[in-house]
């Protein structure tokens, strides 16, 4: 167990993974983008990262901007996020909502940038 939100620095070094995911939980993290850093810093150049979103998220639980904005203000501010973490290109966004009844689904996926030095 690690809890990102008492320390979001990931047991891991660099360049140690070559994928990785944040399954509807970027809104409950309290420091977002040092979490997003992280997953940049561990990851292999050119690997993908996503954070899949949901609508659903309840406000009393979830990071406070997030909970108060609408789909599309939700998007965008994950993917300044993932662009603020600042070790990512190629930031892109998709809507995966299933057609007629369900839950909206949307991924923001960046891929790492080498490591500076």
């Amino acid at each position: 167990m690690h809890d990102l939100n008492r320390e979001p620095r990931l047991p891991y070094g660099d360049a140690e993974f070559d994928g990785a995911g944040l399954c509807v939980s970027v809104d409950y993290l309290t420091q977002p983008v040092a979490v997003l850093r992280e997953a940049g810093r561990v990851l292999a150049a050119g690997r993908a990262a996503g954070a899949d979103l949901l609508q659903s998220l309840l406000p009393h639980q979830g990071h406070r901007h997030l909970a108060r904005a609408g789909r599309r203000r939700h998007v965008a501010l994950v993917k300044r996020m993932l662009a603020e973490a600042g070790n990512f290109d190629d930031i892109t966004t998709l809507d995966r909502s299933p057609k007629g009844w369900g839950d909206p689904l949307y991924a923001v996926i960046g891929k790492a940038k080498p490591a500076a030095g």
